[in-house]
């Protein structure tokens, strides 16, 4: 299916069946037509994995595990999730056929402001769960479990809503708590698929890694054939999420038109 076609349908009621196909069939074309980005973010991936292997927290003081953590997010996390979120917006150029792109600097800014963001999330929920935890322990594990699945169940669409589309946290936080209604098992079916997947594909590798002991070379030829794996399963997913969104964003506004011109 071309880029047009697959556009031209996504204001159809998609099935589970039909976002694998038509995610699978777009998939293998990004890769041919967007080699150097997809290169790009595997390397970074291989090299992050096999730094991972060197670091060990037993024992570090709190000064020296803020600064490693936060080493960690400049040099791994911000690349990757740069990355991941660059493919993510070409994805959409490609399929919508549009020639403005987010610059590396716009998605940088965005994801400097939503990293922000859950940081004075978690804060504030740290800061209510242990005043609750003084009254009762049972009463703040259930209100620290159920906040943090009433907070998943509602931002299904934020993550592709916030950097796909030129829109501020709260606006996105808004839209996506509405496209949430009705379209939760639209996403959420796809994603554990995507997840059993992924964990079998990487129960082999883990099994590989524990035998190989100390044997480094055939150590690191397995954690970077392992990480290419995951790196095109994330891409693959990436795909996936972002052609779920923009299904039910083009439905949604398909009945948003039909309400204005049935009421006017």
């Amino acid at each position: 299916m071309g880029t047009e076609d697959l556009k031209d349908s996504l204001r159809n009621n998609f099935s589970l069946m039909e976002y694998f196909d038509k995610s699978f069939s777009f998939f293998s074309k990004f890769l041919k037509e967007n080699k150097g980005l997809v290169i790009a973010y595997v390397l970074i991936s291989i090299i992050s994995n096999l730094s991972a292997r060197f670091i060990n927290l037993d024992g570090i003081k709190t000064e020296t595990l803020f600064l490693c953590v936060l080493l960690a997010f400049l040099i791994f996390y911000l690349p990757t999730t740069l990355l991941i979120k660059k493919i993510q917006n070409r994805m959409v150029v490609d399929i919508e056929g549009i020639s403005s792109e987010v610059s590396y600097k716009e998605l940088f800014l965005k994801i400097l402001k939503c990293v922000l963001a859950i940081f004075v999330l978690i804060v504030v929920a740290t800061v209510v769960v242990t005043i609750v935890a003084l009254i009762s322990r049972q009463l703040a594990i259930i209100l620290y479990v159920g906040g943090v699945v009433f907070i998943a169940l509602h931002l299904l669409y934020f993550n592709s809503l916030y950097y796909i589309r030129d829109v501020k946290i709260f606006d996105a936080v808004t839209y996506n708590v509405h496209l949430c209604k009705g379209n939760r098992l639209r996403i959420i079916i796809p994603s554990v698929i995507v997840c059993i997947f992924a964990t079998l594909v990487n129960i082999p590798f883990n099994i590989l890694r524990v035998i190989s002991g100390n044997l480094l070379i055939f150590n690191y030829a397995v954690i970077s054939v392992n990480s290419i794996l995951n790196s095109l399963i994330l891409i693959f997913y990436t795909m996936l999420l972002t052609l779920i969104f923009l299904n039910v964003e083009y439905m949604d506004l398909e009945k948003i038109d039909y309400d204005e011109e049935t009421i006017g």
